[in-house]
């Protein structure tokens, strides 16, 4: 199975933190099977100004469920993503869960979220 990581630089509560995601075959294929409005793909789509092939699937999980998170979680003040690969997520646990539709017994979340003080 292929796993990618992600990691990206925003700025919460006027202090910088870093976030990671990761993201697999398995949750791309699931995201791409989520309806338009739900999928993470999708809305990284909405914004790339080229079309985006099968290759960009898993860059475009990783910034839709990134900006999700910052757009939804209101102690975020950056929004222009710029995120590049990791060799790993943080050991902690996850503070955040992007993505999938919701269903009866609760939200399917396709990504979770990690986030660390950035030591820059």
């Amino acid at each position: 199975m292929n796993s990618q990581c992600w990691m990206t630089n925003a700025t919460k509560n006027g202090k910088a933190v870093r976030l990671f995601t990761q993201t697999t075959d398995e949750m791309v294929a699931l995201d791409l099977a989520c309806p338009p409005y739900g999928s993470l793909i999708a809305t990284a789509r909405i914004s790339a100004s080229v079309k985006r092939l099968p290759e960009h699937d898993h860059f475009d999980l990783a910034w839709g469920a990134f900006f999700v998170h910052m757009r939804y979680s209101k102690n975020y003040t950056t929004l222009d993503i710029s995120i590049s690969r990791v060799d790993a997520v943080p050991d902690s646990k996850h503070i955040n869960s992007v993505g999938g539709e919701v269903v009866s017994s609760g939200n399917n979340f396709i990504c979770n979220i990690w986030e660390e003080p950035d030591k820059a």
